[in-house]
């Protein structure tokens, strides 16, 4: 985050599963700092290749956006803070 050194001012959050472990768990992170975090949801179905423009429909122009696919996204594999 930029308030830490990073270059994100904020995280936009698709709400694209329902296992109930992974929903908690994002409902934390969003509480921790709920000024740099928010949700979105997209209602209907999940979102795949052909329906990913439900969500680019939300987003603000002006803005740069990182999509991150959970094939990506290893446990414990960014570090927290100085090493």
């Amino acid at each position: 985050m930029v308030d830490e050194g990073g270059w994100l001012d904020e995280v936009l959050w698709v709400v694209n599963t329902d296992d109930k472990d992974d929903l908690e768990y994002l409902e934390k992170i969003v509480a921790q700092e709920p000024q740099r975090h928010n949700l979105l949801y997209i209602k209907g179905n999940k979102l795949s290749t052909n329906t990913y423009y439900k969500a680019w429909e939300h987003l603000e122009s002006g803005k740069y956006y990182v999509k991150i696919d959970d094939g990506v996204v290893l446990p414990n594999a960014v570090l927290r803070g100085p090493p």
